[in-house]
């Protein structure tokens, strides 16, 4: 019977099936996409453990090497309310490439999908589970800043929720190495078309 359940994993994950660094993993659904990246849900084809696969798309060798900042970043930045990267790879398709870092799943989604459900139930959070969200949030952005980066894409849609409810602040593609000092309207603009822009 192991067998069979075995034999029928290796032929399912033949169909959409993908490789990071060796590992075999099935591609089930698009869960997401941005400007310049997709995230899928994946799924280890040994395990049956569930990921979200983060492929950011480089239409040259500035971005690819921006992608791999990423998943060094990620190295780099190790807290419990910081997005975990499990490993990463670039996959060259052509003239393009494409970064991909693999990341858990999160079942309850981002901060902003709770919004939308309890917009629809007229639901509010509690001031103390406000508080609460407010405070993990602010150790994975102090965590971020004690690490020397500048997280630049901070918002709820960027932090996702664990099964205990506790926020994991993700998406490190647009941090950089520093502060950002914004001293007059001209420059906070600047920075507000680079955000657009990324």
């Amino acid at each position: 019977m192991g067998k069979s359940i075995s034999r029928l994993g290796t032929i399912i994950c033949g169909i959409n099936r993908i490789v990071i660094n060796s590992r075999v993993y099935m591609n089930r659904r698009q869960l997401g996409e941005g400007a310049f990246s997709y995230v899928d849900l994946i799924q280890d084809c040994s395990t049956g453990k569930y990921f979200a696969l983060k492929r950011i798309i480089c239409h040259d060798k500035k971005a690819e090497d921006e992608g791999i900042t990423e998943a060094k970043i990620h190295e780099e930045l190790k807290h419990q309310n910081l997005i975990e990267c499990k490993d990463y790879c670039v996959k060259k398709k052509g003239n393009t490439s494409e970064v991909w870092l693999l990341l858990p799943f999160y079942t309850r989604g981002t901060l902003w999908d709770r919004f939308q459900e309890m917009k629809k139930t007229e639901k509010v959070f509690s001031e103390t589970k406000l508080l609460n969200l407010f405070l993990q949030i602010a150790r994975g952005v102090e965590a971020i800043h004690n690490s020397g980066y500048t997280h630049r894409d901070l918002k709820p849609a960027n932090i996702l929720l664990d099964d205990q409810d506790n926020c994991v602040v993700c998406d490190l593609g647009s941090s950089i190495k520093g502060e950002i000092i914004v001293q007059n309207k001209r420059e906070a603009q600047t920075i507000q078309d680079q955000a657009a822009e990324k």
